[in-house]
């Protein structure tokens, strides 16, 4: 670290400029979760994860002098795989809105439902399975 000492070199707390947009994100989903509950299409969450932890992580990056450069340019490497979280979320969310087609990922149900409860046979089976694994 001769290129920034420690004397004379301020830095930015990245680790706080982190926790706090993950726990402000984090706020904004279990917001939605309960504002729209069985509206969400299952793999929305996971896919609007990706697309705020990359855009947040390529956000923080701007304030770290100390991160190895891609191909000598301004871009952290860091920055990339970031970037490439949220790609991904967007493509997830896009594929399960069918506004794309991915034959792996089919496009969400609008009426989603979360599956039934067992029915009786199935506890029953349940039951059984508890039971043998106590003796």
């Amino acid at each position: 670290m001769t290129a920034f000492p420690e004397a004379t070199t301020r830095f930015h707390p990245t680790f706080a400029y982190q926790m706090i947009w993950n726990l402000f994100w984090w706020g904004v989903m279990v917001y939605l979760v309960v504002r729209l509950g069985k509206k969400l299409k299952p793999g929305y969450l996971a896919g609007m994860w990706l697309v705020v932890a990359g855009v947040g992580r390529t956000w923080v990056e701007f304030f770290r002098p100390d991160q190895p450069r891609f191909l000598n340019t301004p871009v952290h490497t860091s920055m990339l795989i970031a970037i490439g979280f949220a790609l991904v979320g967007v493509f997830i969310l896009l594929a399960r809105s069918g506004k794309i087609s991915v034959k792996f990922i089919p496009p969400a149900p609008d009426d989603y439902a979360p599956s039934e409860a067992p029915s009786a046979q199935q506890k029953q089976g349940q039951q059984q399975r508890r039971r043998r694994r106590r003796r």
